[in-house]
């Protein structure tokens, strides 16, 4: 019989597994040993991910579709509000992180045309600037299909004022994204257009001075400071300056 010193120490330790942190120590290309991983995306990602994730709460859908779903972070990030949660990927090994990490999520390795269910809301979070031209029509036409009538269709892509990832096959104004939405020939409603992220100079050389290759100073008081000022001044965006497209749409 296991006592319950040991249940307890099993319990502390599998907390620990919330993030396998034994992954962030790791060799690097030249195979030498690094305590840390540097992500200068961080913050930005962070923010758009919050904020859509906030967006999506105040829509109340009890059921939610998140289409190329990657790693299951966004999914991750909703309340247990919405008790159903799905989220899609070709990537098997994508949805396996997803499920390790968020277990009480329906992660599945499919294609969304291979569905046959409709949800409350419908994301699409980063997707279309992967999808070829040619299947663009298709992939939209399907995303509004899962999407029960009402229901919200919330997708987000980067804006022409950054450079084409080489990953992917272009960037976004409004005028492109609605004219390839409108191409699927469904009637929708447009709820609310927003751009979000941009980033002042200052704060591109402060995160180059405190976590670089040579060494990363980031104590909690300037840490917590960095992320307010992301949150508070410079989540929202306008048409010029803002990294990323974020568009609700009402489904007719």
């Amino acid at each position: 019989m296991t006592d319950s010193t040991t249940i307890e120490k099993f319990q502390r330790q599998e907390l620990q597994y919330k993030f396998p942190y034994h992954y962030i120590t790791h060799f690097d290309e030249e195979g030498y040993a690094t305590r840390f991983r540097i992500l200068n995306w961080g913050l930005e990602y962070l923010c758009y991910q919050l904020h859509i994730a906030k967006l999506t709460e105040k829509c109340h859908p009890t059921s939610i579709l998140d289409v190329g779903c990657g790693d299951g972070h966004f999914l991750g990030l909703l309340s247990d509000a919405i008790p159903r949660r799905v989220g899609v990927d070709l990537s098997d090994k994508a949805i396996s992180y997803g499920k390790a990490f968020h277990p009480d999520v329906d992660y599945r390795c499919a294609d969304i045309k291979d569905l046959d269910e409709s949800f409350d809301a419908v994301t699409c979070i980063e997707v279309l600037e992967h999808i070829p031209e040619e299947q663009l029509c298709s992939f939209i036409k399907t995303l509004f299909r899962r999407c029960n009538p009402g229901g919200k269709l919330i997708i987000s892509v980067p804006t022409k004022t950054l450079p084409v990832n080489k990953k992917h096959y272009r960037h976004y104004d409004l005028t492109l994204l609605l004219e390839q939405v409108n191409s699927a020939n469904e009637k929708y409603e447009i709820e609310k257009v927003e751009y979000v992220f941009h980033s002042p100079k200052w704060m591109n050389m402060l995160l180059t001075l405190t976590n670089n290759k040579i060494f990363v100073f980031e104590p909690h008081f300037l840490r917590k400071k960095i992320w307010k000022s992301v949150w508070n001044k410079y989540r929202f965006a306008t048409e010029r300056n803002g990294h990323h497209l974020v568009v609700c749409l009402r489904k007719i």
